[in-house]
């Protein structure tokens, strides 16, 4: 396989640009800033400032915080030393920047070098000083002296001093020469502040998992309860398909009674009309439809019958379908029709049907 000269660039090990993306800019962009958001006084505490013994000018040493030229608490003990330089060997100048990074600060401190001073860049020792952080930008004092002045003062007040010190400039306060000596108290405020996240950071991990143990806690308890759900309808599964079928079986059985409870049992029906009706009457059509009954025949008193159909509890909705009309036989043709209530168990029919049927005599025939 063949790759592309941007494929090829980006797997280069000395090249930090992939896919035209310069990594080595990223990195120092967000190095920068993070600096830059440390100068800030909300986060100056995070940089905790080193004791310094300065050794002044007069002859007098005093300890101060870091080089902000505050005095240090009565019996602290510095860790390193300074020589300040007095005013009348240092010029300074009064610099308003805007927000900068470190880099692009000392960048435009050095136009400003080769711009004011009267030495070479190269035979000065310089340094600078932020007085303000605001919402403009930035206020910043700018210190340098000729080296070979500063060199010849520090020979002459070389007594007293450690064999390492620092030196620095009285410009309305201390201001740190670049690369005379700062590096060690520098690298341990830097360690000291890495240390103060490293804090900040696993009380921070430590707040996120006291939050969030109750959470993971719940969440197992959840898939665990899941997983025991999921084999209890795995053990149980003869048993649900077991219930299923009952289930089944109940609603056949239930259509089957809903039907025979919508129909009329022929034997209840005959029984039930050959104990209402009386001897005189007789049928000549009987049909029965579900539970509703129609009846067609003769009897000696129609309205006494129905007054007798109409008394029975196991009667309801009783209606004559044509009007009653009385024969020349002196008899009550009559057309009812009811609907026959289901059967109590109390007023089943017998299993045998009696010997006689009055009710159910053929019609006789007319006499000649």
């Amino acid at each position: 396989m063949v790759l592309g000269p941007d494929l090829t660039m980006a797997f280069e090990a000395a090249n930090l640009r992939l896919f035209g993306l310069d990594l080595g800019a990223l990195a120092n962009g967000l190095r920068q800033g993070w600096s830059g958001v440390l100068r800030w006084p909300l986060l100056a505490w995070l940089t905790p400032a080193e004791l310094v013994e300065v050794h002044r000018p007069d002859g007098s040493r005093q300890t101060c915080v870091g080089a902000t030229g505050r005095p240090a608490p009565a019996g602290a003990t510095a860790a390193f030393h300074a020589l300040l330089l007095p005013q009348d060997l240092v010029l300074s100048r009064q610099l308003a920047l805007p927000h900068l990074s470190d880099a692009e600060i000392e960048a435009a401190l050095r136009l400003e070098l080769q711009a004011d001073s009267p030495f070479p860049e190269a035979r000065l020792d310089w340094g600078w000083r932020i007085d303000a952080v605001d919402e403009p930008g930035l206020e910043i004092t700018l210190a340098f002296a000729a080296r070979d002045h500063v060199d010849a003062y520090v020979a002459a007040h070389r007594s007293g001093l450690p064999d390492s010190f620092e030196l620095w400039a009285d410009a309305g306060g201390p201001v740190v020469l670049r690369g005379r000596g700062e590096a060690p108290r520098l690298a341990r405020g830097r360690a000291r502040r890495n240390q103060t996240l490293l804090w900040l950071l696993l009380i921070l991990v430590l707040l996120g998992g006291l939050v969030l143990a109750p959470y993971w806690q719940l969440r197992h308890r959840t898939i665990d309860a899941q997983r025991q759900l999921e084999q209890m309808h795995v053990a149980s599964g003869s048993y649900l398909d077991a219930r299923a079928a009952l289930v089944r079986a109940d609603s056949r059985i239930a259509a089957v009674v809903a039907w025979r409870d919508g129909k009329a049992d022929m034997l209840y029906a005959l029984h039930k009309l050959t104990t209402l009706l009386p001897d005189s009457a007789y049928l000549s059509r009987l049909d029965i439809e579900g539970r509703k009954v129609r009846i067609t025949g003769n009897a000696a008193d129609a309205a006494g019958l129905m007054e007798t159909l109409r008394a029975d509890p196991g009667v309801a909705e009783l209606r004559a379908l044509n009007p009653i009309v009385r024969g020349r036989d002196g008899r009550d043709a009559f057309y009812l029709e009811f609907v026959l209530a289901p059967e109590s168990p109390a007023a089943a029919p017998p299993t045998a049907m009696p010997a006689a049927v009055p009710a159910l005599n053929p019609v006789p025939e007319a006499a000649p």
